[in-house]
């Protein structure tokens, strides 16, 4: 991380879960992060600690194309280059897809998909502006767009989530187009443990099934970005699958307890 010291990175998400890890990341690596987010409570205390002058907050909703037009404007009046990006805003569903609900589903599509369409043209459109060498974009996606889970509540999710990473290689080809060495990376995080799912489901602890595996941590996915930024120009990390330890895919054993506990 020593060759980022002194860059800027804006993230999206950054004010919980694994947007939050990589504020702290990137800040305890004298890295100046702007970081953006609809709730900013978390970035507030962030921003007392002992790095936090190298943290700018902004307050958006990346369903709101005019606020992060804003904020892209604002951005490209007082910040030289943005070198790094990290896309980590999302939302589970509470329902399978035989007892879905067209508002939920609408949500997720806008909150997963169409604020990560609106975020992405206006900071990769700033970046090339920038004439921005080797930059990095990362995009959080889910092993759910690999596999389907054991959960039936993932199931509309894995879908958009595949979605989020067929925009990926899309934005990936459009800055190639553009003669940009610019580089995007989708990250696929298996079961992590931050508040998206008990929030969605509306669980107090960890999902069922998972004491077949361990959870992932924030850290874990954090390293990752690490591992993608501390590549050289000529390498470029297309995508990278993280799965917990014991986490075993078509495991009919753990798949029989999900519905076990399901009918529950």
């Amino acid at each position: 991380m020593e060759k980022w010291e002194g860059k800027n990175a804006f993230i999206a998400g950054a004010n919980s879960g694994i947007g939050a890890g990589m504020t702290k990341r990137f800040l305890e690596a004298g890295i100046r992060v702007y970081a953006l987010d609809k709730d900013i409570d978390n970035l507030f205390e962030m921003k007392n600690d002992e790095c936090g002058e190298n943290l700018t907050i902004l307050q958006a909703n990346v369903l709101k194309e005019e606020e992060i037009e804003r904020t892209v404007k604002w951005l490209s009046e007082n910040v030289d280059e943005i070198h790094i990006v990290i896309y980590s805003v999302g939302v589970i569903g509470s329902r399978s897809l035989t007892e879905g609900d067209f508002l939920e589903w609408q949500n997720m599509m806008n909150v997963n998909l169409i604020g990560l369409c609106i975020c992405m043209k206006a900071i990769t459109n700033l970046m090339l502006k920038q004439n921005v060498q080797n930059g990095q974009i990362v995009i959080m996606s889910s092993s759910a767009a690999i596999e389907t889970l054991y959960l039936q509540e993932f199931n509309f999710y894995g879908a958009i989530k595949n979605a989020c990473a067929a925009v990926a290689r899309g934005l990936q080809r459009e800055i190639k187009e553009r003669n940009s060495s610019i580089k995007v990376t989708t990250l696929y995080p298996g079961f992590t443990r931050t508040k998206i799912i008990q929030n969605s489901l509306n669980l107090v602890a960890d999902p069922p099934g998972t004491r077949f595996f361990v959870l992932l941590s924030v850290d874990d996915i954090v390293a990752a970005v690490d591992y993608v930024l501390s590549t050289k120009s000529n390498v470029s990390i297309n995508r990278i699958v993280i799965t917990p330890r014991g986490y075993v895919r078509d495991d009919t054993g753990t798949a029989a307890f999900f519905q076990q506990q399901q009918q529950q």
